[in-house]
């Protein structure tokens, strides 16, 4: 492994859509890189997430000279460089994790931040970075922490949750945070499973953690499922199937594009189409099952 480090970063000024296209080429080639908000918007601002963006981009100096070549190649514009001071990196990382208000009730924040007076009187979920998916930055864990927050004051409110695909468990911890209620996590990442389970105790939560590929056969009040489309047209029936009479299934980790596939997929199984919020280009459907 090489220990070279980048003394130069670069930055291109971008519409998101090319952002994300030169984002995604360099991730390929092995650079780190970064996109953030050019115009100062809030992250979770009602409307289209960050139009327009900062890209920067961290090639080591041995990459730096294939990186610009990369970019040419694709008839991209030439970015800004700029020195990078000699900084602590173990800790300069960290900026990019603040503090995240969810709703009225909920607050994000990693552990080593202290709660922000403006956020005071807030649940607080502490969540590190960490290998398994889910702080809360990404629009469908946000979009799922809203849902899960609506169905957890909604008549008759459940007792008994299921994380499936729990990622972190950011998603069960809320709902534990949010109705003390009994809640079951299940990833099929022995990784992940292992993360939510330091996570619930980290908040102070009790979290049954599995690791397994399928639901399990019980029946829960709430179901959640930030998955991916494909495993929920594949799993449909099982998951389904875990979803007590009378009670509610929350789906994410969708794009726009394929809710409607989705949504054909559970309406099949006898599942009432209760909401359906969008957050950029994805979505996030509630379903109910009959009493």
């Amino acid at each position: 492994m090489s220990d070279a480090v980048a003394t130069h970063c670069y930055h291109w000024h971008l519409d998101r859509p090319h952002a994300e296209a030169i984002l995604a080429l360099l991730e390929e080639a092995g650079i780190t890189a970064m996109v953030e908000d050019a115009q100062d918007e809030p992250i979770f601002d009602q409307g289209e997430l960050w139009s327009r963006c900062i890209l920067t981009a961290y090639p080591t100096e041995d990459e730096e000279e294939a990186m610009l070549a990369l970019v040419r190649g694709k008839g991209w514009p030439e970015p800004e460089r700029e020195a990078i001071p000699d900084w602590n990196w173990q800790e300069v990382w960290k900026i990019h994790f603040p503090p995240l208000p969810v709703g009225e009730r909920l607050l994000v924040i990693p552990t080593w931040l202290e709660v922000p007076p403006e956020f005071e009187g807030r649940l607080v979920i502490r969540i590190d970075p960490q290998q398994a998916f889910g702080t809360g930055g990404h629009e469908t864990t946000h979009l799922c922490l809203e849902a899960v927050a609506t169905a957890l004051e909604t008549e008759p409110k459940p007792k008994t949750v299921l994380d499936f695909g729990a990622g972190s468990g950011i998603l069960g911890i809320a709902a534990a945070l949010l109705g003390g209620v009994a809640v079951s996590a299940v990833d099929i990442d022995p990784v992940a499973t292992a993360t939510a389970q330091a996570n619930a105790e980290l908040n102070g939560v009790a979290m049954t953690c599995t690791t397994a590929d399928t639901p399990p056969s019980q029946t829960f009040d709430l179901v959640i499922a930030n998955i991916l489309a494909g495993p929920l047209i594949a799993l449909a029936d099982k998951i389904a199937a875990t979803v007590a009479p009378g009670g509610r299934l929350i789906l994410s980790g969708v794009l726009n594009t394929q809710a409607e596939e989705v949504a054909r997929a559970y309406l099949a199984q006898g599942m009432t189409r209760i909401e359906e919020t969008r957050r950029g280009d994805w979505w996030c459907g509630v379903f109910g099952a009959e009493a």
